[in-house]
Formats: C-alpha cells, sequence, structure tokens
C-alpha cells in the first residue's frame, strides 16, 4: 500500500514537472516580438505606444487604432502615423485580454512618455552579433557596465 502511495506522488510531481515546463514554454514568445518591440522581454501579448496612442497585438500581429470611438484592427498603421519612426516611439509592454477597454487609464498613466525623446532599447538593435540571434538582456549590461566602471575606479 505504501508502495502504490509512493508511485502516485511521484507519478503525480512528475506530471506537475511538465506541466510547468510545458507553461513556460508557452509564456516564451520573442519570436513573435517584431524587430521595433522593447528589448528584454520573453513574453509580450500587447505593445502600448503612447505618442500614437495605438496597441500592437503582438500574438497576431495587428494594430488596434481608434476609429470613431471604436477600436478596430489594422494590419499597418494608418496613414495618418506615417510622420512616426515606430523604432523610436516608446512602447510600454501589457499583458492581458483587450487592454483598449482600459484605453482611460493608460491614456492617463503613460501621457509622459509621449513627444519626449525616451532612450529604450529596440529588440532589433539588442541583438548581438553571434549566429544564434541571442539577445542582450538590458539590465545585466547596465549591471555589467557599472561593474567595470567600479573596477576602473580602483
Amino acid at each position: 500500500m505504501a508502495m502504490n502511495i509512493g508511485n502516485v506522488f511521484a507519478t503525480v510531481m512528475l506530471s506537475l514537472a511538465v506541466l510547468q515546463a510545458s507553461a513556460q514554454e508557452a509564456r516564451d514568445n520573442r519570436d513573435r516580438q517584431p524587430d521595433w518591440g522593447p528589448a528584454g522581454y520573453e513574453y509580450a501579448e500587447f505593445y502600448y505606444i503612447p505618442d500614437m496612442d495605438v496597441y500592437y497585438d503582438v500574438t497576431r500581429s495587428v494594430f488596434r487604432v481608434e476609429e470613431r470611438g471604436r477600436w478596430v484592427e489594422a494590419a499597418e498603421l494608418p496613414e495618418r502615423f506615417a510622420s512616426y519612426d515606430i523604432y523610436s516611439c516608446y512602447k510600454v509592454v501589457i499583458n492581458g485580454r483587450e487592454p483598449w477597454l482600459n484605453h482611460r487609464n493608460h491614456d492617463f498613466v503613460y501621457d509622459r512618455y509621449r513627444r519626449k525623446p525616451f532612450r529604450q532599447q529596440t529588440i532589433r538593435d539588442s541583438r548581438s552579433g553571434n549566429s544564434e540571434g541571442e539577445r542582450h538582456n538590458p539590465k545585466r549590461d547596465r549591471r555589467m557596465r557599472e561593474r567595470e566602471l567600479r573596477k576602473a575606479e580602483k
């Protein structure tokens, strides 16, 4: 009897480990994120772009744009955004369903990022020169630079 409980426990634990590993794989969508997206995120569902006041659905590769009071999907940005450089616009990663339904809050909270030159590393700019396309971790890179500066000061 004790052996059966041990086997059941081991089976349950193994199943949980497999499920956890599968869930972690499902939460990594770096291969779906566009080159102009912000660097350093393994998973992103949406980007909110305060300068343009639009959302980008990473999973479906479409923009959500407000047109006459309704949020509509667009494969490309409308002509009115032609003067914007999407690589230099600040992007906010938002994970959750239909973030445009909470637009009033996003508009208020992220207003400070509009029309200001914020330096945000993009995925394109974060790629290293190795053949596997490994991406840099901006926080780690900053820590490494700070360590090197401290060593140089000694």
